[in-house]
């Protein structure tokens, strides 16, 4: 289980890196909001990349299990002539990732970030359209 420092670290670090930017954040910046010395953020972290870190992996976690539940939802969808491929993956996409609150906070939060992981989305597109085009 995750210390309550440690998770404060972490919310106010994601706060202050997507408004001002990974560089402009010093370790002072985040001591500050937390309300701790540096030496508590040392004892957490080895410095600011590695709570960038922890952050990241974080989201790729929430992102991995985003792009799991869309396989899924797609993999019990049918494409019919009625409703055109595209709208079917877009329709799955939102109804599995938009209606969750925390997803919605860390692509909200990451979104400075989000572009890197366009291209699993697009991969995605293409996994769902070649699924349903050979069923």
């Amino acid at each position: 289980m995750m210390s309550n420092t440690k998770q404060k670290i972490l919310d106010v670090s994601l706060d202050l890196f997507s408004r001002k930017g990974f560089s402009a954040v010093s370790i002072r910046d985040i001591c500050a909001q937390v309300m701790i010395k540096e030496s508590s953020v040392y004892y957490h972290f080895k410095n600011k990349q590695a709570i960038f870190d922890e952050l990241l992996y974080h989201f790729e976690q929430v992102a991995t299990d985003m792009m799991v539940r869309l396989e899924q939802s797609l993999s019990v969808q049918s494409c019919s002539m009625e409703k055109p491929f595209y709208q079917t993956v877009c329709d799955t996409f939102f109804e599995s990732y938009f209606m969750d609150d925390f997803s919605i906070l860390y692509l909200h939060e990451f979104s400075t970030l989000f572009y890197f992981h366009i291209l699993d989305i697009v991969t995605i597109l293409l996994f769902a359209q070649h699924h349903f085009h050979s069923s």
